[in-house]
């Protein structure tokens, strides 16, 4: 999977950590998968580390997931906010931004790894080829509109002067003859 697919892919994910878990917490932990939709990927730029090795591994997942509790366990020290629910929700993030990766590999024919070295076997459902615009592109739409109607489902509730305004509008474009 390219970019726009991985960040689409983030998108549903983070739509889905957002439902899950509410408030500020929530809306951080769910932009987790988007920024770090193509953290794995890092491999490319490493020397000596192959391509969907290491780093797309469930293993890998777990350790995104453990450096985001730390960040989060070290950032709520400071500030003295909860940290256990922190501390979780920052893991949780981690975690679910890395397998989000690794289930936009899998669906390739090049496939991945995810529990080696403890087993080799290789997965891949072979579906569509990691460089097809229009998987890429439908990923990121499908990624956009969950964002998108996750916000309109929340509007009143993010920013409620502007739900008030709209339906205002919308009685006095209504009113106007045509």
């Amino acid at each position: 999977m390219y970019l726009p697919g991985h960040l689409g892919l983030g998108l549903l994910a983070g739509a889905v950590l957002a439902v899950r878990y509410r408030g500020g917490r929530g809306t951080v932990a769910a932009s987790a998968p988007v920024v770090l939709a193509t953290a794995p990927d890092v491999d490319i730029y490493l020397a000596g580390i192959p391509h969907r090795g290491v780093t797309h591994t469930a293993w890998a997942a777990l350790g995104l997931g453990a450096a985001l509790a730390v960040v989060a366990g070290l950032w709520t020290r400071r500030r003295g906010t909860e940290r256990t629910a922190t501390v979780t929700l920052a893991f949780v993030a981690g975690v679910v931004a890395g397998l989000t990766h690794l289930l936009g590999d899998v669906v390739t024919p090049m496939g991945i790894s995810p529990f080696h070295p403890v087993v080799s076997t290789t997965y891949s459902l072979d579906l569509v080829a990691a460089r097809n615009p229009d998987v890429n592109l439908a990923l990121l739409c499908g990624g956009c509109l969950a964002v998108g109607g996750l916000l309109v489902c929340r509007l009143d509730r993010v920013a409620p002067g502007i739900r008030a305004r709209l339906d205002a509008r919308q009685v006095v474009d209504g009113d106007r003859p045509a």
